[in-house]
């Protein structure tokens, strides 16, 4: 993946309208935002988190949604998952 030409701007529009993060260039992830403040507690269980990252992937990719190592130290456990590439909506995280 070598990144996106264009910064799009909604859900019609290709990928985010908030351009994830690249630790640095040339690196096959991107590190998507949360679009809300939520304050996560060990009693709430699994909660859906939402982006401002949108699809669809560019056509032949899909994307896998994984934590980082890092975030066990942060108690966090984020679920894997598959982003297919035809996903028009925002994506979110568990």
């Amino acid at each position: 993946m070598r990144g996106y030409p264009t910064v799009p701007t909604g859900p019609s529009d290709p990928l985010p309208s908030h351009r994830p993060n690249r630790i640095s260039r040339g690196d096959p992830h991107l590190d998507l935002c949360a679009s809300t403040g939520t304050i996560l507690t060990p009693d709430m269980g699994v909660q859906i988190i939402p982006t401002n990252t949108y699809g669809p992937l560019p056509e032949g990719t899909i994307g896998l949604l994984l934590g980082r190592s890092s975030d066990a130290l942060k108690g966090l456990c984020i679920t894997p998952g598959v982003i297919a590439p035809t996903t028009p909506e925002k994506f979110r995280s568990c």
